[in-house]
């Protein structure tokens, strides 16, 4: 888990007084409305500080929301409490804080006076489509190493975000669950006069599932109100094949105001032939007027894909779980139950974040399938699903992750894939896989391609990030199961030793494929054969496993949903052990979780007593 220190200083001046020591000249435009200070609401007036162990280079943030989204920023007030601990700020403002550039610089103070910091900008900011984030970083030379980071006392999500070395172990973390209060930043911005009638949707929709010919299909939009009355529906109008229709969606909850969020779920014409059809949509009126705003985020199209029957499936579950995370030992324990119980139907894939098996590949997919952990997808037509709950609410929990499992199989799909590996020579650096993809209908511009990822069992480590944390510690009347057993006992760690199975060790193109993988043109019936080689000289754990599973998956492209996948398993007998106990030390006595001594290893935690008189906790599959 991640620490948080939090001190309290002194209150400064009130931010009405600093908007009154701050002279800005912003005049007005026909098409803006009059400017006025920005920040996130405010409960109390004034600024606090949380005091941090955070050397180096800090950097702070926020989200810009959708309101402010096509204003104008002129001028941006900071915070600071010790100019000695904050040197060389850069202002600056991205899309996204990991991929800030020297272009994303907008201003630049050497040293910051203590209090209110006035910034006027050399140029506006103009604020994009869907807004920014916008914040800024600087050095800090203290010997101490200690900072302080400017607050409001009031928490908002997207309202504080912080990136450090050290007090966040190298990543960027949202402060908005820790109730420590929102960034102490303010803009001086104005904004576009807004419409009355306005509708847009924030993000292209995903291609539908593979659907069966003469069955109809819906997709589910994501929509935004950007005009200043609530929206009660929307029409839509939708063209396929050159024939147009025109629908009116009553919403289920009005958007209220401004920038208010919602879906609206838009059924598809319904095709006869199997193969593949373009549908392009228009989102033309909002509440039976014309919608103000008819741009590229208000036009759209999806691609359908009929099939007349389903070929075989195999279901792909990816599992999204972190060392860190406390919640997410029953997502480990769900995995080796649905391989127990689903046989060779089924593929597990464990990918994990922020710790030592974590892959930098692998983010993609987690930006778009992962709202929180611990979470899995299917075939990722199904995300952020339970994979040991399945569908039931409420306590006690048992396992009831076939159920996802189930609903997987139904998925229907087009194509098959065949998977055969080896390594390229002796040693084993190198994994030569050869695939046989066919399917069942016929299609020009297809958007299949394949994908590898390489999983490993018993992956172990040294060090404190290696373990697993765990919330479950006397919590076996709500998850009263014997799979949990070794979480829940009275007595059991909150910082369990384990060997990880199913883990995402290599992975090559998981989200959208190998280009060229796969022919633009797909007949049915055709096989097509791909070869390629899987370096794996960028993934260490992958090079001290002992056994592989290498994992052949045929995907869309476009909607990045698996079509299908096959897998094979592969020795490595010149691997390196990573095993996290050293080959000098042996097990002289064994325990279970209830300090009962026993004779052989039991499924769950071990306790194991070593010949130098240590302990280890030893968790056993």
């Amino acid at each position: 888990m991640k620490k948080f220190f939090v001190q309290q200083a002194a209150t400064v001046a009130s931010l009405l007084m600093l908007v009154s020591m701050l002279a800005v000249e912003a005049k007005a435009q026909d098409e803006f409305g009059e400017p006025y200070w920005w920040n996130y609401p405010e409960t109390t007036i004034g600024v606090t500080y949380i005091k941090v162990n955070a050397p180096g280079m800090t950097n702070v943030c926020v989200n810009l929301p959708d309101s402010l989204e096509e204003g104008e920023i002129d001028s941006v007030y900071i915070y600071c409490k010790d100019p000695a601990c904050m040197k060389n700020v850069r202002l600056w403002a991205a899309r996204n804080p990991t991929l800030i550039t020297d272009e994303s610089i907008i201003k630049t103070i050497e040293t910051p006076v203590e209090g209110q910091n006035a910034i006027k900008l050399d140029t506006p900011l103009s604020i994009p489509f869907q807004g920014y984030m916008i914040g800024y970083m600087f050095d800090n030379p203290a010997e101490d190493g200690n900072t302080y980071l400017p607050r409001f006392n009031k928490t908002t999500s997207g309202g504080f975000y912080v990136f450090n070395e050290t007090y966040t172990k190298g990543y960027w973390i949202s402060n908005s669950s820790k109730a420590i209060g929102n960034l102490a930043i303010r803009f001086h911005v104005k904004t576009p006069k807004w419409p009355e009638n306005s509708v847009v949707v924030d993000a292209q929709p995903y291609d539908p599932a593979t659907t069966k010919v003469g069955e109809t299909n819906a997709i589910t939009l994501t929509i935004r109100n950007r005009g200043v009355k609530p929206v009660a529906n929307v029409g839509v109008s939708i063209e396929v094949n050159g024939e147009k229709v025109q629908k009116t969606i009553p919403l289920a909850k009005a958007l209220s105001g401004k920038g208010v969020q919602g879906t609206v779920k838009v059924s598809l014409p319904a095709q006869n032939e199997a193969g593949a059809c373009k549908v392009n949509m228009q989102l033309n009126k909002v509440n039976g007027f014309d919608n103000t705003t008819m741009n590229k985020h208000t036009d759209f199209s999806v691609e359908q894909t009929f099939v007349a029957n389903s070929e075989k499936r195999t279901v792909v579950i990816e599992e999204f779980t972190g060392t860190w995370c406390g919640w997410c030992p029953r997502g480990a324990v769900a995995m080796d139950l649905l391989e127990e119980q689903c046989g060779d139907d089924y593929i597990g894939i464990a990918v994990h974040n922020s710790d030592p098996m974590e892959l930098e590949d692998y983010y993609d997919v987690l930006e778009h399938f992962v709202d929180g952990f611990p979470c899995a997808a299917v075939n990722r037509q199904l995300a952020n699903v339970d994979p040991y709950m399945g569908n039931q609410s409420g306590y006690p929990v048992t396992f009831k992750g076939t159920y996802y499992y189930t609903l997987g199989q139904k998925h229907l799909t087009e194509g098959t894939v065949a998977l055969t590996a080896d390594w390229t020579d002796a040693s084993r650096t190198a994994i030569k896989v050869n695939t046989e993809t066919a399917f069942n209908i016929n299609r020009t511009e297809a958007p299949y391609r394949l994908a590898f990822v390489l999983t490993s069992d018993n992956v172990t480590g040294e060090g404190e990030d290696w373990l697993q944390a765990n919330y479950y510690a006397g919590s076996s009347s709500k998850y009263p199961g014997e799979d949990m057993a070794a979480f829940t006992a009275a007595n059991a760690s909150i910082a369990v030793v384990m060997a990880y199975n199913h883990v995402a060790v290599a992975c090559y193109e998981p989200y959208n494929g190998i280009e060229g993988s796969l022919n633009a043109e797909v007949k049915a019936g055709e096989v097509q054969k791909y070869s390629t080689t899987l370096d794996l000289s960028k993934f260490p754990l992958a090079q001290k496993s002992a056994k592989l599973k290498v994992i052949a998956l045929l995907l869309n492209s476009r909607n990045h949903f698996f079509v299908n996948a096959a897998a094979t398993e592969l020795e490595n007998p010149t691997a390196i052990s990573n095993a996290s106990v050293a080959p000098s030390l042996q097990g002289v006595a064994r325990y279970n979780v209830n300090g009962m001594r026993i004779d052989a290893p039991v499924k769950g935690l071990n306790i194991m007593k070593m010949n130098d008189g240590s302990v280890r906790k030893v968790f056993v599959k």
